[in-house]
């Protein structure tokens, strides 16, 4: 599994994010991002996307960090985000394969 550095800026130590959680965080941002350009609610997404609104909800606020390709598939459909975003968020820019997350293994 990947590992990303980050800085823990109040303390000034180094921490590790999983690749996983880096995408999670990510793609609950531009699920957020996307879904407020579309004037949705989490209910009309939910409809949309036969996801559940509680889900849904979990996965944008980024309480669910991994997240299957499928539903994640669901989700950039109903609220048509280009493919190259998703692909920048699943850090694939060089044409690398996502298998999903660590924990569906």
């Amino acid at each position: 599994m990947k590992s990303i550095e980050r800085k823990n800026i109040r303390k000034g130590e180094k921490w590790k994010m999983s690749r996983d959680k880096q995408i999670g965080e990510n793609f609950a941002a531009l699920m957020r991002y996307y879904r407020a350009k579309r004037e949705l609610t989490l209910a009309e997404l939910s409809e949309m996307t036969d996801i559940s609104t509680s889900y849904l909800s979990r996965i944008e606020k980024a309480e669910r960090l991994c997240i299957s390709i499928q539903v994640m598939t669901k989700i950039v459909k109903a609220l048509n985000i280009p493919n190259g975003q998703v692909l920048e968020v699943l850090g694939l820019e060089n044409g690398e394969i996502y298998e999903g997350c660590e924990e569906n293994k």
